[in-house]
């Protein structure tokens, strides 16, 4: 038998490849449509768009609109920010001249809450200063401190109670926010050259702040593939592939991986900040559950005073165990007692408010 030629060889050889690679790319199209499902199906928070992609911080808040926190079975929430991140009080009834700046996550920020009924409006009234919320779903403590490097000197607080609770330095200790609509770049800490904690810039740019996903939640399959899946993977997928390269080869650095040393660092420049603008800082130190105080104590710098909420919390409660935390202190459904969501609710927010104006008087 003739043997075949090297043409049909080629030709087999290429057409191979072109079946490999069509099954291949096929396989990722699916993967495409099945995460953009999952992501469509996903809890909704937010009834709108309200975050924007920054090349400092990751992400930031759009000013002037108005948006609602969406917790199923509740009533929706109302949230504004202002031109300076600042979540909007519609009815504020202080309006002393000196200032309280709280800064941290979405516990700060109060998800969930109306704006006059979280812990920083409620501290701000029972000490008559002008509170001033600038926490920040989703945020770390790198974000935290690049914001009163921002605040500060802008609107010059008398006061500014910072949270610390055990995932924030967590946070900055990623390349990436913890959500789940994509690759959400965000700062965080690294080692220099002479091994100093420094802050190093979001990896990329985030495009999930572009595509406006909530506004397609409402979308067909194929139009919310369309609009919203393969762009969003596409684009991630490759540049956290290309982040990865470039982690390998030194290009960027990678996140330090010491908790206590980014602690220490992080609240002791903030501390520096505060000093500059004759500002007293205070770390709030706040709880997601009882289990969060078997944490060792945080390197925390022995000038900054630190108020711990857990005892005030914990003598609510009998026993002070993790299912009387959850149930009294998150949003739970009225009939079946079901938890919807573990973020603080009103009366968490109410104790605490009280044990800052107690510690702060």
């Amino acid at each position: 038998m003739r043997s075949p030629s090297a043409r049909k060889k080629f030709i087999f050889a290429f057409l191979s490849l072109l079946l490999a690679f069509s099954f291949l790319a096929l396989l990722y199209f699916a993967s495409i449509v099945w995460r953009g499902a999952s992501l469509r199906n996903s809890e909704r928070r937010w009834s709108d768009n309200i975050f924007r992609f920054h090349p400092d911080l990751g992400y930031s808040t759009i000013s002037g609109k108005t948006v609602f926190h969406t917790i199923p079975g509740k009533d929706k929430v109302p949230v504004v920010f202002d031109e300076n991140g600042i979540r909007s009080t519609p009815n504020r009834k202080n309006q002393a001249s000196s200032k309280i700046l709280f800064l941290g996550c979405s516990f700060t920020h109060g998800y969930g809450v109306e704006s006059e009924k979280t812990f920083s409006a409620l501290t701000g009234e029972g000490l008559e200063m002008n509170a001033l919320n600038a926490g920040k779903p989703g945020w770390g403590l790198a974000q935290m401190q690049l914001e009163t490097a921002k605040l500060v000197p802008l609107v010059k607080p008398q006061i500014v109670v910072l949270q610390y609770s055990k995932w924030l330095p967590e946070r900055s200790m990623q390349i990436y926010a913890p959500f789940n609509f994509g690759k959400c770049t965000v700062p965080y800490y690294s080692k220099a050259k002479d091994a100093s904690i420094q802050i190093s810039p979001p990896a990329f740019h985030s495009v999930a702040y572009d595509l406006d996903i909530p506004a397609h939640a409402d979308d067909s399959l194929p139009a919310f593939t369309f609009n919203v899946s393969l762009p969003l993977f596409l684009h991630d997928d490759f540049m956290s592939l290309l982040t990865n390269v470039k982690l390998l080869l030194g290009l960027i650095p990678a996140p330090c991986g010491d908790k206590d040393k980014i602690t220490s660092y992080a609240y002791s420049e903030i501390a520096k900040i505060c000093a500059e603008n004759n500002a007293k800082p205070y770390i709030l130190h706040l709880y997601g559950s009882p289990r969060d105080k078997e944490e060792k104590n945080p390197a925390f710098p022995s000038d900054i005073p630190v108020i711990d909420s857990f005892d005030a919390l914990g003598s609510k409660l009998q026993p002070t165990d993790e299912k009387s935390w959850k149930k009294a202190y998150s949003f739970v459904d009225d009939k079946s007692g079901k938890i919807l969501d573990s973020h603080p609710n009103h009366a968490e927010h109410k104790i605490i408010s009280e044990k800052i104006i107690n510690t702060l008087r």
